[in-house]
């Protein structure tokens, strides 16, 4: 469940009350900006304006805040929008209106209705509202978005070995090209300018040469025994040392001649026979 919390906005409601109560004041007013920044009464509209536009605003900072906890925007809508607007527009206007009335009145003895408040400020003061509501939803959606790419998994695939290799060779049959399994495969042998591919089934005769085939086969699963002979693990049942150093390898099926690996590929023939 989405826990919100509260928006750090303490700086934002101090200078944007400060600004609105300033458009608020200057709003319709024949005195330049100069002239009423040297009146006393402009100062104290401000300050006073941007204590009630700041108790206002934290009021719609609040109330947002906890509706957040309860109506989500993106699973209640509706009845979200409802309530923004009831408690986050109307309810801070009807408010900021009786602050207002009791500032006018305190501080010049008038009443908004003379003044003509309700009719050019208070208009404005409602957008205001409705702005402040919006800015708070854009930083919400914002919000969400930063939450959903946080706690987005990161996948992190292990990649084998052996899934960095082809388990498909496409090779001649006849007039035609088929895929054979590489798991399929029991040795491969250069005879003359050609390459013979064993499977269990059938032997497909290739141009290819074995250093390209090798490069194509996972080394875990096919050792390079000579220059003309590549065998797979599954063929192998066995081997003999022989003299210098020289192994020969029983294969089952047996090759057409004896698998002989040299001196210098036998150790690690070894290794790859036990490191399994």
């Amino acid at each position: 469940m989405h826990s919100p919390k509260p928006y750090p906005d303490l700086w934002l409601r101090l200078t944007g009350s400060l600004v609105f109560s300033h458009l608020v004041e200057t709003l319709g007013r024949e005195a330049s900006l100069a002239e009423q920044w040297v009146s006393s009464a402009y100062w104290i509209a401000l300050f006073s304006g941007s204590l009630i536009a700041f108790l206002v605003w934290t009021l719609i900072a609040v109330i947002t805040t906890r509706l957040d906890k309860h109506y989500d925007w993106l699973v209640q809508p509706v009845q979200r929008l409802g309530l923004q607007i009831m408690m986050g527009v109307i309810i801070p206007g009807v408010l900021l209106l009786l602050l207002t009335w009791i500032q006018v009145k305190l501080l010049w003895d008038q009443s908004i209705i003379d003044n003509g408040f309700h009719l050019t400020e208070f208009p404005l003061i409602m957008l205001i509202l409705v702005l402040v509501n919006g800015l708070y939803f854009t930083w919400y959606l914002y919000n969400r978005l930063r939450e959903a790419e946080a706690q987005q998994p990161t996948v992190v695939k292990e990649t084998s070995p052996s899934e960095t290799y082809s388990n498909i060779l496409v090779v001649n049959s006849g007039i035609m090209q088929v895929p054979v399994p590489v798991n399929t495969i029991q040795y491969i042998t250069r005879q003359g300018d050609y390459t013979l591919i064993k499977t269990p089934d059938k032997e497909y005769i290739e141009s290819t040469s074995l250093d390209d085939l090798e490069g194509a086969l996972d080394p875990s699963r096919f050792f390079r025994a000579n220059r003309q002979v590549i065998i797979s693990f599954s063929s192998c049942k066995g081997f003999r040392s022989l003299e210098y150093g020289k192994l020969e390898v029983q294969t089952d099926p047996p090759l057409s001649e004896p698998l002989i690996v040299s001196q210098k590929k036998a150790r690690p023939f070894r290794d790859w026979m036990s490191k399994r």
